[in-house]
């Protein structure tokens, strides 16, 4: 069995005067987002053994406060390039090229390809808000036998969902 924890990163700054999209950094409420994660997430029994994350700079704020929790997975984490702003099917090319010794990774990335992704293996979302996550399993030993037929969508969730 393979599990992903298919992350958006959380709320970044929309400031113009950032020149390059890639070096915007999270917002307060950002922070908090994933802070909030970190802390849902280390009540789960099994967390990522490795994370692949986008270079931007959201992208590694979100992964360092997600992780936090986590600290034998410090030196399995990949900052990619090909993540930045990846299409689905870059998303998955990254995922099957995983050494299979991995059982259980967090892929850290950004809309559309996100939600591209998390559509095509069962999620039926319009948009994954940010810090949004959905934990994915494929009932196959190797990662590139992922594929539609043997996903399972365990778990969604995002900042807001509970927010009356």
């Amino acid at each position: 069995m393979k599990l992903v924890y298919l992350l958006r990163h959380a709320e970044a700054s929309s400031d113009s005067n950032f020149l390059q999209d890639k070096k915007r950094p999270l917002t307060p409420k950002g922070v908090q987002q994933a802070l909030n994660l970190a802390d849902k997430m280390s009540a789960w029994q099994a967390g990522p053994q490795s994370v692949f994350s986008s270079s931007a700079v959201r992208t590694k704020q979100t992964t360092e406060h997600v992780i936090s929790y986590y600290e034998d997975i410090q030196n399995n984490i990949v900052y990619d390039d090909k993540l930045y702003l990846a299409s689905e099917s870059q998303i998955l090319e990254t995922i099957q090229s995983i050494d299979d010794i991995f059982d259980r990774v967090m892929i850290v990335a950004h809309n559309p390809g996100v939600s591209d992704f998390a559509n095509r293996f069962g999620l039926q979302i319009n948009d994954m808000p940010t810090c949004g996550i959905a934990v994915i399993q494929y009932l196959v030993n190797k990662w590139t036998d992922i594929d539609e037929s043997n996903s399972v969508i365990l778990y969604y969730d995002y900042p807001k969902r509970l927010k009356i």
